[in-house]
């Protein structure tokens, strides 16, 4: 989360949340507060403030995911036991291959919904403006213009974003579609793209501290 008088960046994991916030400190020496990926309901006065941030295809994010693991933590794991030990009861099985850093290995990372981290004490959507990850070109061209800067961001073409529909089986299809199925329907998406608005007035069921890291 980045913070400045009349706005507020929200963090979304797989978002390309880490170049937004290099560009901001790089432009304006803002550094992120609380944590990287702080919520709506860990803001203090948020009245009257534009607050956004970015979601992402539930199928690419959890893809992205894997591979940020693997490369970062040589994670051991198949696309299909990554998502086995994310979302099938395996998780305390699977921290034994798991080498990741000792104070993250408690946490399941980033398993609750990408809705939630717009949600308010409320548990109500308290976002001014949701972008898509996937429209990251035009939307960032409208935030500068409503957050009142001019940051040139350097986006290239991705050659490679339908290369999470190779790792899918029947299996992991299943369970990201079960266990992301909050934002697939709120968001519009599918396993191939999108469609529609993102929408503001929603709720989920759960908020709460430490949001993106569930033990």
């Amino acid at each position: 989360m980045i913070k400045k008088d009349n706005w507020i960046y929200l963090h979304i994991p797989r978002t390309a949340g880490s170049y937004i916030e290099n560009l901001f400190h790089k432009h304006y020496d803002l550094l992120y507060e609380v944590d990287h990926h702080s919520t709506v309901y860990d803001i203090e006065n948020k009245k009257d403030k534009f607050i956004f941030g970015f979601v992402r295809n539930p199928y690419s994010y959890e893809w992205s995911l894997w591979k940020y693991c693997q490369g970062s933590w040589e994670i051991p794991f198949t696309f299909d036991e990554w998502c086995s030990y994310r979302f099938d009861g395996k998780s305390d099985e699977g921290y034994s291959k798991y080498p990741m850093p000792s104070n993250e290995a408690d946490y399941d990372l980033y398993v609750r919904e990408q809705a939630g981290y717009f949600c308010d004490e409320n548990k109500k959507c308290a976002a001014s403006k949701i972008y898509r990850f996937e429209q990251l070109r035009e939307s960032w061209d409208d935030i500068q213009k409503r957050i009142n800067t001019d940051i040139k961001m350097n986006i290239k073409d991705r050659k490679h974003k339908d290369d999470y529909k190779r790792v899918y089986s029947d299996y992991s299809y299943d369970l990201v579609s079960k266990y992301k199925a909050k934002d697939i329907e709120l968001f519009g998406y599918d396993f191939d793209g999108f469609t529609g608005d993102i929408p503001l007035d929603y709720s989920v069921d759960y908020v709460g501290e430490r949001y993106a890291y569930t033990r």
